[in-house]
């Protein structure tokens, strides 16, 4: 796509389109198809409504599943299309990870040993991220 995104752009003399207006409405065609596919997502709508509440979420994916279980309604959770196993959930977090960066929501996951899973929520307030925080589904400061 840089390809292309670069030929337009140097075609913007020749067409009738202002200077930078395609990049513009290309990135508000990507932010919105990002947008899209965040709010299709089940998974990605908890993770949003869990870092709503903290700068940071660590722990292991049993218990993200049980911290995003407690933020959704139980309706949802009885979804087929809802993970019901944390190695579902990996695949899942894998799906819409990308999405959640573009969201300003990062998704870090260790592999091996206690394989943690760190969600950083990089829009909230600096004052928010150095006092709370969510560690294995608790709160710390």
């Amino acid at each position: 796509m840089a390809d292309f995104t670069h030929w337009c752009v140097a075609g913007e003399e020749v067409m009738p389109w202002e200077p930078g207006e395609f990049q513009q409405a290309y990135g508000s065609n990507q932010d919105e198809s990002i947008e899209r596919a965040l709010d299709s997502d089940h998974v990605a709508n908890a993770i949003h409504s869990l870092m709503s509440k903290a700068a940071q979420w660590e722990g292991t994916p049993s218990a993200l599943l049980q911290a995003l279980d407690g933020v959704v309604d139980e309706r949802i959770t009885r979804l087929r299309f809802w993970p019901q196993t944390p190695s579902v959930l990996g695949k899942r977090l894998t799906r819409c990870q990308a999405f959640l960066r573009k969201s300003g929501i990062k998704v870090d996951r260790q592999k091996g040993g206690e394989r943690l899973i760190t969600i950083t929520n990089e829009k909230a307030a600096p004052a928010a991220s150095s006092n709370v925080s969510i560690s294995n589904g608790q709160f710390f400061e």
